[in-house]
């Protein structure tokens, strides 16, 4: 992936060691050919969005930009924390490949069983009807069941 910054951003992102590939102006701002950030969303070119503003201007622009991402169904984190966050977890999913397992096969095996709460109605009904109230042949309640031969 490569990161997109406006120019403070950028420059202090590469003090750090942090390759930035596009620099984008500021929400508004044309100069020197750069779109701005919600352009850059709008566009499609933008999977992740880091919007952390501090101050009124920046905090207006974040406006812009949040509801860009909203907008293009662009996942936005808002906080330093959930940046570091996301961060590690790409960091490890190169490592790690992606999977899928139940509950039951995370906790060893399908031996886990909750037990009811006292108090608590499990939905079983005394006159054997499912608790939506179809009846157990599985006719709707005041329907006609088919009658079992004798």
């Amino acid at each position: 992936f490569a990161l997109a910054a406006t120019a403070g951003t950028a420059a202090f992102l590469a003090e750090q060691g942090v390759p930035v590939g596009t620099v984008v102006a500021k929400v508004g701002e044309q100069h020197s050919g750069a779109e701005d950030a919600v352009a850059l969303i709008e566009s499609g070119a933008v999977q992740l969005v880091v919007n952390t503003p501090r101050g009124r201007g920046p905090r207006a622009d974040g406006v812009h930009i949040r509801r860009a991402a909203l907008a293009n169904q662009v996942p936005c984190l808002t906080t330093v924390a959930a940046a570091r966050a996301a961060a590690a977890g790409i960091a490890d999913w190169a490592s790690h490949r992606l999977s899928v397992i139940s509950l039951q096969e995370m906790h060893g095996g399908s031996d886990m069983v909750v037990p009811p709460r006292p108090g608590v109605s499990t939905g079983a009904r005394s006159d054997g009807a499912a608790p939506d109230g179809a009846t157990p042949d599985g006719a709707a309640p005041g329907g006609a069941a088919e009658a079992p031969a004798r």
